[in-house]
């Protein structure tokens, strides 16, 4: 199988990082911490160097949710791994790769301010805004991207190319 074709390369992605940090900091200016929710498999790279980057410090939980499997159809949402401690009272930003119909984020969503936190914000690497079928707020966008399916940066196709450095367009 051929690696997927250079949709974002490594210094764009990094560069974006780098202003959605500049961003993040400045919505949560005076705060003495932020946690961020990351998901999981996707959204690791992602949040590994936004967390780096943003200015407050910041504790990191994780949340494990399944929609497509090892193919390319979603479909149900299942809660694989939920949060490990209490948000209750806490500023969180959710993290996540990519947002679509929108579904599962609002999923997500639900989840988090169920745990009673002081605020919630959503930060994602990529929206398919063209998909979008769920009304919900995303606060922190890193790219629009048109509808194609993608690989790269953590997140995978069929369980590869999570560890390449850009973002590609798979099927191409």
């Amino acid at each position: 199988m051929q690696p997927p074709r250079v949709l974002i390369d490594a210094a764009r992605l990094q560069q974006r990082v780098d202003e959605l940090a500049t961003e993040i900091t400045t919505a949560f200016d005076g705060l003495e911490e932020l946690t961020l929710v990351v998901v999981l498999k996707g959204g690791f790279v992602f949040a590994a160097d936004l967390a780096r980057r943003i200015d407050i410090p910041a504790r990191i939980e994780f949340i494990t949710l399944a929609s497509y499997g090892d193919g390319t159809e979603g479909g149900e949402i299942r809660l694989l791994a939920d949060i490990g401690n209490s948000l209750e009272g806490k500023h969180v930003l959710i993290v996540d790769d990519i947002v679509d119909t929108g579904h599962t984020l609002a999923y997500l969503n639900r989840i988090v301010t169920a745990h009673d936190p002081a605020g919630v914000r959503r930060c994602v690497l990529l929206s398919k805004k063209s998909h979008r079928a769920a009304d919900l707020a995303v606060e922190h966008i890193g790219f629009e991207i048109d509808d194609v399916w993608v690989a790269g940066y953590g997140m995978d196709h069929a369980g590869l190319w999570r560890s390449l450095p850009y973002i590609g367009r798979v099927g191409d």
